[in-house]
């Protein structure tokens, strides 16, 4: 509904229970304005202790074999290499790059971009993997996503998995 009522170049989603200040908005407009093959851009994700969202900001396209072992917590009993490079944990998170895909959390988009692949998949209910849906579908497209160090955004709570199963194990799961 948003995406069709806006007019601007650009459109920032955001969850509830994240901010950010105006300078890393403005520093994320500033690498989708210069970088015209780029459709997402996502900051980087903190907590309000100042612990980077390692795992959880960007990934990789995720396979069937990382899947399972995470849903499954396999990962957590035993280390899981399919899982480390789907969440890429091996990502420093101070270098600028390119990246499958980001978490939904907070992104800024290009909006010629989502209108072209018809935006979020709306049948997704929940959280999670609509994210993903729309990666693929901008992939496909021929359309890029970026991660940007010098912007941030501040996870300030879990509102958003308020309601699902995984926020009662959240610590175990990530």
């Amino acid at each position: 509904a948003g995406l069709s009522a806006s007019t601007q170049p650009y459109v920032l989603f955001i969850d509830g229970d994240w901010i950010a200040d105006a300078a890393s908005v403005d520093e994320l407009i500033r690498e989708l304005s210069t970088r015209p093959a780029h459709a997402i851009v996502v900051p980087r994700f903190m907590d309000d202790l100042g612990n980077d969202h390692a795992g959880h900001n960007v990934r990789r396209f995720p396979t069937s074999k990382a899947l399972a072992a995470e849903f499954l917590m396999l990962h957590k009993m035993f280390v899981s290499d399919a899982v480390s490079k789907y969440r890429m944990l091996d990502f420093d998170h101070v270098t600028d790059r390119d990246i499958d895909h980001s978490c939904g959390a907070f992104i800024l988009a290009r909006r010629e971009a989502l209108v072209s692949v018809g935006g979020y998949d709306e049948s997704f209910e929940g959280a999670w993997f609509e994210d993903i849906d729309l990666a693929q579908r901008l992939r496909r497209r021929g359309w890029l996503s970026r991660y940007c160090s010098s912007a941030v955004a501040l996870h300030i709570g879990r509102e958003t998995q308020r309601h699902f199963f995984i926020e009662h194990c959240y610590d175990a799961y990530y």
